[in-house]
């Protein structure tokens, strides 16, 4: 199966951002912000002697705070940080057409400026959002493929098309 599609800088940040979620670092720095902005907020309670029941109140407002916060930080780190690494020259090496070629021994993409291989035993998963499918291949990388550009029918065939190839390597896997 072949898919054409445009990578955006927004592609690479939608994937950035699933990552990070389910990085190690990420989750400490979330709950880490969440606790502190609690704790703050109930601090600040301490010091107007406040009820306890306020007190309770107020450290619940910061623990909300905090998964705001935390969230707001993040979207804003990794906007930037897309930015960055983007801008100028890169730009034109890294978006643009791309085609995914998806074949019996792994994936075969071709880019703008290079092309990638991986065999299905390097693909973790496929994991679909409502806007993309991203097939992880290890160290925070990974196929970006993004759905605004695919039919349904285009989408349910890439959907089936991967689930056969990672069953078979499983399969394989397993037997060895």
């Amino acid at each position: 199966m072949i898919v054409e599609y445009e990578l955006e800088q927004r592609d690479v940040e939608a994937w950035w951002t699933y990552w990070s979620k389910r990085a190690t670092p990420y989750r400490l720095n979330y709950w880490a912000t969440v606790a502190l902005s609690g704790l703050g907020a109930g601090w600040v309670g301490t010091q107007f002697g406040t009820t306890p029941t306020t007190l309770i109140i107020l450290a619940s407002c910061g623990v909300l705070a905090g998964c705001t916060l935390a969230a707001v930080v993040q979207g804003i780190w990794i906007r930037a940080s897309a930015a960055a690494v983007f801008k100028g020259h890169a730009t034109q090496h890294v978006f643009g057409a791309y085609r995914l070629s998806l074949l019996p021994d792994g994936i075969h993409e071709e880019g703008p400026s290079a092309s990638h291989r991986h065999s299905w035993s390097a693909v973790e998963a496929l994991v679909e959002t409502v806007e993309h499918f991203f097939l992880p291949v290890g160290g925070g990388q990974a196929y970006v493929i993004p759905r605004r550009g695919l039919s349904p029918d285009t989408s349910t065939a890439f959907t089936a098309s991967v689930a056969s190839y990672l069953a078979e390597e499983e399969r394989r896997r397993t037997r060895s």
